[in-house]
C-alpha cells in the first residue's frame, strides 16, 4: 500500500518536473533606462514604471537620447504601470509647441517651467534662440517668472564661472570632474551660459557623478 502511494507520488513529481522544464521562457521587461516604443508612445523605463515623453522635443532635450536606441516594447514592458510624464531636461530652453501659451519660451527646472517677461531678460541671462527647442509643456506647472537678467540661474543650468563649467544645483554649484562625466549627461558646451554675480556668490557643494541608466538629472 505504502509502496503504491510512493510510486504515485514519485510519478507525480516526475510529471510536474517535465512540465516545468517544458514551460516556455518569457522575455523580461527591458532594462532600467531603456527607451521603448509602446504602441506609438515613447517612454523610459524608470524604477519599474513606463514613464512617457509627451513630445519629440522633450525626448531630444536629453542629449543622451537618440531615436536609434528606441526599442519596441515587449509584453512585459506593456504590463508595467505607467508613471508620470518626463519633462524636458532641467536647464533646457523650451518654447511651447501647443496650447494657450504656444510660442512662449521657458527655462525648465525641477520639472516646472519658468517664464521670461521680456526678451531683454531672456538674452540677459545668456540664453539664445539657437539653443532653444520646441516641446509640449502644456501639462507642466508654472514655477515662476524670472524678473531680472541678474537673477541667479535656476538649478539644472550650466554656467561658465571664470572659465570653469559648473552646474547650478539645488544647494550650490556642482563641479564637473571630467569630459566623460559631462558627456554622459548629454550636455553641450553650446548651452553653457555666463555665470552672473549671484551665481558666483554660490559655493561648490558637490561634484557631478557619471550618469547611470535611468537617471534624468545629476
Amino acid at each position: 500500500m505504502n509502496s503504491v502511494i510512493a510510486k504515485k507520488l514519485f510519478a507525480g513529481v516526475a510529471v510536474f518536473s517535465m512540465i516545468a522544464m517544458a514551460a516556455p521562457a518569457f522575455a523580461a521587461a527591458h532594462a532600467e533606462g531603456s527607451n521603448v516604443n509602446k504602441a506609438g508612445t515613447i517612454g523610459m523605463i524608470i524604477g519599474g514604471q513606463f514613464r512617457p515623453y509627451t513630445s519629440a522635443g522633450a525626448f531630444l532635450s536629453y542629449g543622451f537620447n537618440s531615436w536609434s536606441t528606441v526599442v519596441e516594447a515587449n509584453a512585459d514592458d506593456n504590463a508595467l504601470p505607467v508613471g508620470s510624464f518626463i519633462p524636458p531636461q532641467d536647464g533646457s530652453i523650451i518654447f511651447s509647441d501647443r496650447g494657450a501659451d504656444k510660442g512662449t519660451g521657458y527655462v525648465i527646472s525641477g520639472g516646472s517651467k519658468y517664464g521670461f517677461p521680456t526678451e531683454a531678460i531672456f538674452k540677459g541671462q545668456g540664453y539664445t534662440y539657437a539653443n532653444a527647442m520646441w516641446a509640449d509643456v502644456s501639462w507642466m506647472s508654472m514655477g515662476g517668472v524670472i524678473n531680472s537678467a541678474d537673477a541667479a540661474h535656476l538649478p539644472g543650468t550650466l554656467v561658465n564661472n571664470a572659465g570653469t563649467v559648473q552646474l547650478i544645483g539645488n544647494t550650490g554649484l556642482m563641479g564637473v570632474p571630467d569630459l566623460s562625466t559631462f558627456n554622459s549627461w548629454g550636455y553641450s558646451f553650446a548651452k553653457v551660459v555666463p555665470a552672473n554675480n549671484n551665481d558666483k556668490a554660490k559655493t561648490q557643494t558637490g561634484v557631478m557623478s557619471m550618469r547611470q541608466a535611468g537617471q534624468l538629472s545629476p
